[in-house]
């Protein structure tokens, strides 16, 4: 397990997840997020986004997470092992909720030093609760259907669907 791409929908724990993973491993650790967002909210140019992902991937061993569909196909072809955070939608929407009070009422940076508000939050088209609402079903949708369809084919493929996979995976890993 040298190159490791987590996916999964927004707020499932990726980051979490894949930070535990990169301290366990040994190896370097990239969020999408932080790669794809500038300060003040600023995305960034598709071009320049894709360039930077490629120049990381060209390393021998890392973690990477995120959904980013401009990068999906060269950080599925690059990876050797693919993890999907699978929870459900309560377990994430709990998570989403804890994750964006978190956020706001300690001013927590995410994203590359941007900060959550409780408009933007709450109240804005850019809400990160609206797009887990719009984006939790299709994206289910859509990774069942690149199982199906062999887009994992090649790779060690690791289907978590609780917390508890998520624990007992961790202990294999420390213990291997």
């Amino acid at each position: 397990m040298n190159k490791v791409l987590v996916i999964g929908v927004s707020c499932s724990g990726k980051t979490t997840f894949g930070r535990r993973l990169a301290k366990l491993l040994g190896v370097n650790f990239y969020d999408l997020d932080d790669l794809y967002w500038f300060p003040g909210w600023i995305e960034s140019n598709p071009l320049e986004f894709s360039e930077k992902v490629s120049k990381l991937l060209g390393q021998d061993r890392w973690v990477f997470v995120g959904n980013y569909k401009s990068v999906q196909k060269m950080l599925i072809e690059s990876s050797d092992t693919v993890i999907w955070l699978d929870y459900s939608k309560s377990l994430v929407w709990i998570q989403a909720l804890n994750r964006c009070f978190n956020r706001i009422i300690l001013r927590t940076s995410c994203c590359n030093g941007n900060y959550e508000s409780f408009f933007r939050t709450f109240f804005s088209r850019d809400s990160i609760l609206l797009w887990i609402f719009k984006d939790y079903t299709r994206r289910k949708r859509k990774y069942n259907l690149m199982l199906e369809s062999g887009e994992f084919d090649g790779k060690t493929f690791v289907h978590l669907k609780r917390r508890s996979d998520a624990e007992e995976f961790f202990k294999v890993i420390d213990i291997v």
